[in-house]
């Protein structure tokens, strides 16, 4: 098996005398995406406009006109526009998913054993177990890889995690709140931890988990932005120890992550990665097929995800 360094070393070869080949017959496909595209955006733009201009002319209705029905007639333009922007982007992230399917098996050649799915890797029996997002009821799936690194195995999805409201005050209405975006990583080391320990971001208000309590650790620097909680204090400061802590700051830094988490039990650890950027992002409508740069960034993204165990050297049988 491939480290990452040597992964990162081998790109341009698998690149240039593999992928561009593949994948250049499609660029045809990519304008004809993107001229649609963005034809379906200004209609967009162009029946809200319209939309708005109904709406202010409403009192000056000719005689007889029926003021309810002319009404709804405004919002007619608008739904137009957003049924076709939505077939607009279905296009285009279909496009995207097209180029993925082709280039993921070969690009995943030199890492073995890794597969990447459009299904949910990290399910979500251990996400909830992992006490890292709280309640949610919509997922939202992108990007998912599986496999296995240095003898840990390995689960990655990018997703998003939300809850759906109903409530029935006047009427019935039903909101949407975010409540996780980025990646979750699931790491399987061979090694059993004896304890449970939560690494939160520091909050304004400290709410501890129930059957846990706070772990003071000898890094104030570390403490001002996390907060850890363990139901074993002697066992959680041997896990994480000043190596860790350093490493642990390292990851949050490499990945421009807005928030990282991490939840420690059993035999795995969850690390949630929050952030808004699309991850994993190649087939962008707005760059020629065989931009290499779009490319290159989704084997970084890759291989840093990668990088989790060797920076936490979790293929090594010592703590953490």
């Amino acid at each position: 098996m491939q480290s990452v360094q040597e992964f990162r070393k081998n790109f341009n070869n698998i690149f240039f005398k593999k992928i561009f080949n593949m994948i250049a017959p499609y660029e045809q496909e990519r304008k004809r995406c993107f001229v649609f595209y963005s034809v379906c955006l200004a209609v967009l733009v162009g029946s809200i406009i319209l939309t708005y201009i109904s709406l202010m002319n409403l009192n000056n209705l000719p005689d007889g006109m029926d003021s309810d029905i002319a009404f709804y007639m405004c919002f007619l333009p608008a739904v137009i526009g957003i049924l076709l922007f939505c077939v607009a982007y279905s296009a285009a992230k279909g496009f995207e998913l097209k180029i993925k399917r082709i280039i993921m098996p070969i690009l995943l050649r030199g890492i073995e054993g890794f597969i990447w799915t459009e299904r949910q890797t990290v399910d979500d029996a251990l996400i909830r177990d992992s006490e890292l997002i709280g309640n949610y009821n919509a997922v939202k799936v992108d990007d998912n890889f599986t496999g296995e690194y240095k003898n840990v195995g390995v689960s990655i999805s990018e997703i998003e995690l939300g809850e759906w409201r109903h409530s029935y005050v006047g009427r019935k209405n039903k909101t949407y709140e975010r409540k996780f975006k980025g990646v979750i990583v699931a790491l399987y080391p061979e090694k059993e931890y004896k304890c449970k320990i939560l690494i939160k971001k520091d909050g304004l208000v400290d709410f501890v988990p129930g059957g846990l309590e706070k772990v003071n650790l000898e890094d104030p620097e570390f403490e001002r932005k996390y907060n850890v909680y363990s139901n074993d204090q002697i066992e959680s400061r041997y896990v994480l120890t000043t190596a860790f802590l350093n490493r642990f700051n390292n990851i949050n830094l490499a990945f421009d992550a807005s928030k990282i988490e991490a939840s420690i039990k059993d035999s795995r650890i969850v690390i949630a990665l929050s952030t808004t950027k699309d991850m994993f992002k190649v087939g962008s409508l707005h760059k020629a097929v065989c931009d290499y740069r779009q490319f290159k960034q989704l084997a970084e993204e890759f291989a840093s995800i990668l990088e989790l165990i060797d920076e936490l050297k979790l293929n090594q049988n010592i703590g953490l």
